[in-house]
């Protein structure tokens, strides 16, 4: 099963009221990849939504394991008509044994949700605090 052509997320962290809703319309797709426009934005300052699948590995060599990238990608320009990009990126990586089910990998994207939600926690990483 494919993902919409139009996808609306919120821009507000889970359990808060979604009343932030934004867009991104399907611009390419690609046999294991998409990529998403946000509408509000234009293609000289894009926001982008992009989702690349990659299969890896080998029964030979201990088993085959499907990655899973999501990518915002937001382009600005300074003053100088520069392009810079900010990127958040979530990988997710499942072996295709069979020991981790949707509950996990919910499990684990909840945790860097909430890791990144906290402004102080986000701040010290950004701080390059580890």
């Amino acid at each position: 099963m494919a993902l919409l052509d139009t996808i609306s997320l919120s821009a507000d962290l889970a359990g808060v009221a979604a009343t932030n809703m934004n867009s991104f319309v399907l611009i390419k797709r690609g046999p294991l990849e998409t990529e998403r426009l946000h509408s509000a934005s234009d293609l000289s300052n894009p926001e982008l939504l992009i989702v690349k699948h990659q299969i890896s590995g080998s029964e030979k060599t201990g088993g085959v394991i499907d990655r899973h990238l999501i990518s915002f990608v937001r382009t600005e320009r300074d003053v100088n008509a520069v392009a810079h990009r900010s990127v958040v990126n979530l990988t997710l990586t499942v072996p295709r044994v069979g020991l981790f089910d949707n509950a996990d990998m919910l499990r684990q994207v909840a945790f860097m949700a909430n890791l990144m939600g906290d402004a102080a926690r986000r701040n010290a990483i950004l701080r390059n605090e580890s």
